[in-house]
């Protein structure tokens, strides 16, 4: 006993200090820099693809061009793919100077939206090559003086939605006046949508399509915010509130919205930054229901505050019934270090990540900032930002092993458990157990069984260590779990 005792402990420490580690796997030492410099007026992006590979978007300075869109495509080692339009980049000539907005057909084609007077949308092939298929050589524009959004930049950019017919609504700003457009596959103009193929005298800044497969809309002003839906035909939706209007009052008097996203269940996290507090930059967010109203199960009545980490927060997902949150910390009012942030979908803080809910990384640059964040198929994490590298700003990727998200192989491919758990512990062999025993984290056992699905009631939240032993063999198979 005094050996497993001795094995634990090791495993035990070891944990406390390394459950969210950079994957050296990928890039250089985990990172993939971008061989550009940046100016830091835009948002990056990132976009996993169905193959594992990586599209990654941003702006870089070109001589006198400080704000040049390009496009690249990473594989999933972190390496430039080259065989991606020109040397593994592609320039859409447009300027990012407002919201740049990407998204990834289901064909994998290549949808850039932006510029300005007029907005163009634009559409590569997946391996980047202009696609002539669509409007002309590849491009769409939209009528003179038009652009994506107002010039009060949202990290979000929410004003491009697909059609499963591969057809495209759009949402665009003339002469001060906000439309939503509809495009069919081939770029001309679809005339059955709203009048004309347009919905005019528009209030939303951010457009998505609802859980009941509506367009569904948003701004925000400093004390409410106005909701509008819409049929996928651009007729109101007058089930919905007035008219298919409603507005909301919201309990601040200085609301300003930079971020909001919708979860892979339909809701919406909106994030709040309050520019006013000493250090600046606090953050809460909220979260809407399917309908756009408060879900006031979410944190405490509907609101998470993230004060205790001095944080800026931008972007948000979902993943097995977790957020991931990340961004930047701010020390002095002054952008500091990359952050991430894991929270349970009820709004609580998930201490399983990282042993206590958050990974706070030091490259040994400055001004680290988390722009864009998602899980891999294999649980990685991968964050794509911008920092910088003494007098320069530079844009990255880099790839994070998560290592609570994986089931638990204890080196014997014949014996696996599904891990995290919540009320059973079910242990995956084909051999016959003979003892499992559970320990806490200081190194007292909790529970001993003899059998393959255990009751884990008496486990608290947090990490333990099983060890299982098979008949007729002497080695002991040692492994984490997390109890929910």
């Amino acid at each position: 006993m005094k050996k497993i005792y001795i094995c634990i402990t090791i495993l035990i420490s070891a944990l406390s200090y390394s459950q969210v580690i950079i994957d050296n796997s990928f890039g250089i030492n985990g990172i993939t820099e971008m061989p550009f410099e940046s100016s830091g007026n835009d948002i990056s992006k990132s976009l996993l693809l169905t193959n594992g590979k990586i599209i990654f978007v941003s702006t870089k300075i070109n001589g006198s061009n400080d704000n040049e869109v390009f496009v690249t495509r990473i594989n999933s080692n972190g390496t430039i793919d080259t065989n991606f339009g020109i040397n593994g980049f592609i320039l859409p000539n447009i300027q990012g100077d407002y919201e740049i907005s990407t998204k990834i057909q289901s064909d994998n084609s290549i949808l850039i939206y932006g510029g300005f007077s007029p907005a163009k949308i634009i559409r590569y092939t997946e391996n980047g090559i202009l696609d002539n298929t669509f409007g002309v050589n590849g491009v769409v524009e939209l009528p003179a003086n038009t652009y994506p959004s107002e010039s009060d930049i949202s990290f979000s950019n929410n004003n491009l939605l697909l059609q499963a017919d591969g057809s495209i609504i759009v949402r665009y700003i003339q002469n001060s006046n906000a439309f939503l457009k509809k495009i069919v596959s081939d770029g001309t103009s679809d005339t059955t949508f709203g009048v004309n193929s347009l919905v005019s005298n528009l209030i939303s800044k951010e457009i998505f399509i609802s859980s009941d497969t509506k367009i569904i809309g948003f701004n925000f002003t400093s004390n409410n915010y106005t909701i509008e839906k819409f049929n996928l035909n651009g007729t109101n939706d007058n089930t919905f509130g007035t008219n298919g209007t409603m507005v909301v009052s919201l309990p601040y008097t200085d609301f300003e919205s930079k971020y909001i996203e919708q979860d892979n269940l339909g809701r919406f996290l909106v994030e709040r930054p309050n520019f006013n507090t000493t250090p600046a930059f606090q953050f809460d967010a909220f979260r809407l229901n399917n309908n756009g109203l408060l879900d006031t199960g979410f944190g405490t009545n509907g609101y998470v505050n993230f004060n205790n980490f001095q944080t800026l927060i931008v972007p948000t997902i979902l993943v097995n019934n977790k957020y991931y949150f990340g961004g930047t910390t701010v020390v002095s009012n002054a952008l500091d270090n990359l952050i991430m942030l894991k929270y349970n979908e009820n709004g609580t803080l998930d201490t399983n990540f990282n042993g206590n809910g958050y990974k706070i990384e030091n490259t040994n640059a400055v001004q680290e900032v988390c722009e864009s964040i998602h899980v891999q198929t294999d649980g990685k994490i991968l964050v794509s930002g911008e920092y910088k590298n003494g007098a320069t700003k530079k844009l990255y990727l880099m790839r994070y092993v998560d290592q609570n998200l994986s089931i638990s192989d204890f080196e014997n491919t014949s014996l696996k458990i599904a891990n995290p758990i919540n009320e059973t512990l079910n242990i995956i062999t084909e051999n016959e157990v003979n003892t499992v025993s559970i320990f806490g984290t200081d190194g007292k056992i909790i529970i001993k069984a003899n059998e393959k699905n255990i009751n884990t009631s008496k486990l608290s939240k947090g990490i333990c260590i099983v060890v299982v032993e098979f008949k007729n063999e002497e080695k002991k198979h040692i492994a984490k779990i997390i109890k929910q």
